[in-house]
């Protein structure tokens, strides 16, 4: 573990360690978080007004299609369709007695005992008696249907999600004006989706049909498996970040996952097994690599110099020699000479730094340049590492692989099993620093006598 110890230029800290490369499966997910939520809600209302005389469904029951929901009273419906019963019987016996005049009138007009007005007019009395049996019979056909109406169904299979009335309240029809009276809402639970918001620098690796892993509060340990349906086209901006709606449907077929359930969606968009890695701080882009090689001894020109001299070369060197299962040897930097060492720290270029009981190297507390983040080095790039050597260390170009948040794929410059140093993150030096501020401020412990 790293120490700590004090010198002439204040106190400083060890935190310089060492890794290896080592196989591992490097996975690259888009994380988002959204809820669950129905794909399709179905309010239900009626056709028909009047007081609810049986509400035989609770929330939470599971209905198949055709289910009976609801019972409105039909005493007008059922008076109405009586009185349209008989309206029609009407119809269709005057109906009767005009075609038995028509077919008198025909008659006469044959036999040249009536004038062709009076057929004209029995023609026109059959043609209205007519006419009323099938307005009769259109009326009594709406009254039909507005006696089915009294009896509420469910349109499809699904659960009931929220009820609105109760048996005996006095409900509204819907109506060109009116949008009536909502009894329950519903919705097939069998399958639900989640929309998650996923930052706009993720947007371009995701599309419809990528399977996605979702887990959920409620059953922690356990994940359930969807894809992703679709990108919805309009953004949404929260505290100045950029986000698009992204719709993730899940089967459902135990009824485990409910509507409102937070939920963590994990896209994976690319998975290695077994390849070499490094954790991502031992890894330094070529601009910062002058910068951590002065903590760890070395003149930063000569190993800027080194860097700028041979990254051409590498990528040159790493095709030629890497064929089907080989990699490129490595490519390092010697220490500096003892002449060049002593300019620098003449000049106070280079940090001096020594090797450590506990293995690490010691060196004045200060930021040291992070590990790339993700994204920061594309698959292909060229990396620099810090490998021990003797008293201090040399440097070693690599060729990256993916990469994701801990770890970074070594595609060429160094073999399983090569040891590097693992510099610590910024954070980490900052964090040592505050602590050992705090323990100054604090050299006497409140309530204690000093001794």
């Amino acid at each position: 573990m790293p120490g700590c110890n004090k010198s002439k230029e204040g106190e400083s800290v060890d935190l310089f360690t060492t890794t290896k490369v080592e196989r591992r499966d490097i996975e690259i997910k888009v994380t988002a978080t959204g809820s669950i939520e129905p794909i399709r809600v179905i309010e239900i209302k009626s056709k028909a007004s009047g007081e609810i005389l049986a509400l035989p469904v609770e929330t939470g029951d599971v209905v198949s299609a055709g289910a009976l929901l609801a019972q409105v009273d039909t005493t007008d419906v059922a008076a109405a369709y009586r009185q349209a019963r008989a309206d029609l019987e009407v119809a269709r016996v005057r109906e009767s007695v005009s075609r038995k005049s028509l077919d008198r009138a025909a008659d006469l007009l044959a036999r040249g005992m009536t004038s062709s007005e009076e057929y004209d007019q029995a023609r026109l009395d059959y043609a209205t008696a007519r006419a009323n049996v099938i307005r009769a019979e259109t009326d009594l056909e709406t009254k039909r249907e507005r006696m089915i109406e009294t009896i509420v169904r469910a349109p499809s299979t699904g659960t009931i999600l929220k009820k609105n009335v109760e048996k005996g309240q006095i409900i509204a029809s819907v109506g060109q004006v009116n949008a009536g009276t909502t009894l329950m809402t519903m919705a097939d639970l069998s399958s639900v989706q989640v929309r998650a918001m996923v930052d706009e620098t993720d947007v371009g690796k995701l599309r419809p049909g990528l399977p996605v892993t979702v887990t959920v509060d409620a059953f922690p340990g356990r994940s359930f498996t969807g894809e992703i349906q679709k990108i919805e086209p309009q953004s949404v901006e929260e505290q100045n970040v950029t986000f698009f709606p992204m719709i993730v449907q899940i089967p459902n077929s135990e009824g485990l996952l409910r509507p409102g359930m937070n939920a963590s969606v994990d896209v994976q968009i690319m998975k290695k097994t077994g390849v070499p890695s490094l954790p991502n701080d031992a890894i330094k882009t070529l601009q910062n690599a002058g910068v951590v090689g002065m903590f760890l001894g070395l003149n930063p020109d000569s190993v800027n110099a080194f860097v700028d001299a041979n990254k051409a070369r590498f990528m040159d060197h790493d095709s030629t020699r890497r064929g089907p299962g080989r990699r490129g040897g490595p490519f390092m930097a010697n220490a500096p000479s003892e002449s060049s060492a002593r300019g620098a720290r003449a000049s106070g270029a280079t940090a001096r730094a020594r090797p450590s009981r506990s293995g690490g190297m010691h060196f004045s507390s200060r930021d040291i340049p992070q590990g790339p983040a993700p994204g920061v080095m594309a698959a292909g790039s060229i990396g620099v590492v810090f490998v021990p050597d003797s008293a201090t260390a040399k440097v070693v170009l690599v060729k990256t692989g993916i990469q994701n948040w801990e770890y970074t794929e070594i595609t060429s410059g160094l073999k399983v099993g090569d040891t590097v140093y693992l510099p610590p993150s910024a954070a980490l030096a900052m964090q040592s620093q505050a602590m050992r501020d705090r323990l100054k401020q604090f050299s006497v412990i409140p309530g204690r006598s000093s001794r």
